[in-house]
């Protein structure tokens, strides 16, 4: 079942609000003018409507997708902030006493939602933020074609031929070195016997 946002605040988190979060910072901006109701919309069909366990509110995992690329984060590394960064709990709209996901939630999320889906979404958020005059400069949106790139990450295969040829120079420098002073050795015998 689709879980939803509990937009009731305590005093808790307002008391945090006020004391500890930097008053100027564009998480908070976006927080508060951003509306991402649209999220919900995009996903309802996603989840079955009565039965099964309640999903991880898809806006709250959506923001911590933001969070992750946005300070390009891993899906461990964001849920560990998550753990201890007051503002990134507050922007996500986690209370104090709220459970965070697993980082493996973030994968099931994105496949759940698929790559069209997942950038349609990014699309709508990015459009309220350029329109509200949010992530100024900050914000480049590359368009291009998806490619498969062998100098991305390297194979098995690859990486073994590239270890035997570093190994095999290695041997044949120092094959050249001792060949040398092998010269010089038989040569300084040579002449140490008078031939």
């Amino acid at each position: 079942m689709l879980g939803k946002t509990d937009p009731q605040g305590n005093f808790f988190d307002s008391y945090i609000e006020e004391c500890f979060l930097p008053k100027e910072h564009e998480l908070l901006k976006i927080r508060k003018k951003v509306d991402f109701s649209f999220i919900e919309k995009e996903v309802k069909g996603l989840y079955a409507k009565e039965k099964g366990r309640t999903s991880y509110p898809p806006e709250a995992m959506f923001k911590i997708l933001f969070l992750k690329f946005h300070y390009n984060l891993s899906d461990v590394e964001v849920v560990k902030q998550l753990k201890f960064n007051v503002l990134f709990r507050y922007f996500v709209g986690l209370k104090a006493k709220d459970v965070i996901p697993d980082y493996t939630s973030l994968t099931v999320f994105r496949k759940r939602l698929g790559e069209k889906r997942v950038e349609r979404i990014f699309d709508k958020f990015f459009k309220q933020c350029r329109d509200k005059g949010l992530l100024k400069e900050k914000l480049k949106a590359i368009d291009t074609a998806h490619t498969i790139a062998d100098v991305a990450i390297p194979n098995t295969i690859d990486l073994l031929r590239e270890g035997k040829e570093r190994i095999l120079r290695t041997i044949e420098k120092e094959t050249g070195k001792l060949e040398k002073s092998l010269k010089k050795y038989l040569l300084k015998k040579k002449t140490m016997r008078g031939g």
